[in-house]
């Protein structure tokens, strides 16, 4: 893994996943999030970043086309 910084300088960091690692990731988060034991800032964070693994799942689908 490598940690960069974007154009605005906000930090990133850039991982080596494949869809099956993807997958697994964002299923663990809806496993998480149904749960429902979070705090109103985590829930939103963690729905934030569920949105982004299934945003790379989606494209990976589309591009494998």
């Amino acid at each position: 893994m490598d940690v960069n910084e974007d154009s605005e300088g906000r930090a990133f960091i850039k991982a080596d996943f494949d869809l099956s690692d993807i997958r697994q990731v964002y299923n663990a988060i809806n496993f998480y999030l149904q749960n429902g034991n979070q705090e109103a800032d985590e829930y939103k964070n963690l729905l934030r970043i569920k949105t982004a693994f299934y945003s790379m799942m989606l494209e990976s689908s589309f591009h494998s086309q």
